[in-house]
């Protein structure tokens, strides 16, 4: 994955609104990162920006680790394309699939991007970048203090 995180919504607890979480957590992240990047950028004149891609769907969940620690990891289609997603993705933007977007409809806003070939897919993909939380506010104040709570 390189110098990534790949973040799982939905395990080992699933979240009937795992997508909406997901979603809401890309764009505080890109929230953050971009208010620190100010001052960064201020002081030692470095450009630093992120870019997210999300995908929704079913993985294959394997433990990895030792007696000591345990943990685990998210194997399969779905994890590829939200990999790839993040590859497609400019800095500074979210993209997501319509996988997501039927999950998160109604709390997101997208702008289309059209569809594109992807790596590893025999069908192109519909891609979309996610433009407001159109309802993060709300969603924020009755799902317990919201991004935090999105594990």
């Amino acid at each position: 994955m390189g110098d990534g995180i790949m973040a799982l919504f939905g395990a080992p607890l699933a979240h009937e609104d795992h997508a909406v979480r997901a979603c809401y957590a890309a764009l505080r992240m890109q929230e953050s990162v971009k208010r620190y990047a100010e001052g960064v950028r201020r002081s030692e004149g470095i450009p630093i920006q992120i870019r997210v891609g999300l995908n929704s769907g079913e993985v294959v969940v394997r433990s990895i680790g030792s007696d000591l620690k345990m943990d685990y990891t998210a194997v399969g289609q779905t994890t590829h394309l939200a990999a790839r997603m993040e590859q497609l993705a400019t800095p500074a933007s979210i993209l997501i699939t319509t996988d997501t977007l039927r999950l998160a409809e109604g709390y997101v806003a997208v702008k289309p991007l059209g569809p594109v070939n992807v790596k590893g897919l025999s069908e192109p993909i519909e891609l979309l970048s996610v433009i407001i939380c159109a309802a993060c506010a709300n969603y924020q104040k009755t799902h317990r203090g919201g991004a935090e709570d999105a594990e």
